[in-house]
């Protein structure tokens, strides 16, 4: 069984306008994309903050695929959590910078005073350093055969990128044909050096795994704990003819 972490509200392309028109309030949109590895590290958290902010905002991952969303709201890079009220934009965090940083955007997005840190938020933080330290762990010896070759390429991929910018401005190229450029020039200026190239992803795909095992749990146990904490609210309702309205837990 795969360990890898996916939130539960999960929107494409066509539901998202009609979600945030429909929900008052606070919402965070997590925008991913496939092969991101920062999306990834990112979703346990996001996972984590849902649970801790349960009742104060809606946290929704948006389909990979939703171009029109990206188009509309600028989206160019991933990670990215776009925060709205009442359906209005009001702000984004571009990028992925860890857990407390995350934590926070949320926490100046709902301007929310946090308190001491508790003991769950605390074994929270110190497994997300466990899995961060497994991860780069297993890719430091992959990682470090492919950084000179990396580093020979970096003006070639410079220009690819400037490249394309100025096409898409120019009219010359269309911006959703852009990743499938970028893809095949950045293939050319990889293909001398692939066997390094695959012992990374195969590495990268070892270590996300081992990230993945560690954030599970910690997801898991956070949220047991606010299940254990948050006070349980009681529906009230009253029947016709009764004198006083009584209700009792179920």
């Amino acid at each position: 069984m795969s360990t890898e972490l996916r939130q539960s509200n999960q929107l494409t392309d066509a539901e998202i306008p009609w979600f945030l028109s429909a929900t008052p309030g606070a919402v965070v949109v997590e925008a991913s994309m496939e092969g991101c590895v920062p999306c990834r590290l990112m979703r346990p958290v996001m996972e984590k903050l849902a649970a801790e902010f349960s009742g104060r905002l809606v946290v929704v991952e948006l389909d990979r695929a939703a171009r029109s969303f990206h188009r509309a709201y600028d989206v160019e890079r991933f990670p990215q959590l776009l925060f709205f009220v009442d359906g209005r934009y009001v702000d984004r965090k571009i990028g992925f910078e860890g857990a407390d940083e995350t934590r926070d955007a949320i926490v100046n997005f709902l301007a929310f005073t946090p308190g001491e840190p508790s003991a769950a938020e605390l074994s929270f933080r110190a497994a997300c350093t466990r899995a961060q330290a497994r991860l780069d762990e297993i890719m430091k010896p992959a990682g470090d055969a492919l950084a000179p070759h990396m580093a020979t390429i970096a003006p070639g991929i410079e220009a690819v990128d400037a490249a394309i910018k100025r096409e898409v401005a120019a009219g010359r190229l269309r911006a959703e044909d852009a990743p499938e450029r970028r893809k095949t020039d950045y293939a050319r200026l990889y293909a001398p050096f692939q066997t390094e190239i695959e012992a990374l992803r195969q590495a990268q795909a070892e270590g996300l795994l081992a990230y993945d095992a560690v954030m599970t749990e910690a997801v898991a146990l956070f949220a047991q704990h606010m299940r254990s904490t948050r006070p349980q609210t009681v529906a009230a309702a009253c029947l016709p003819g009764q004198l006083f309205c009584t209700w009792r837990k179920e």
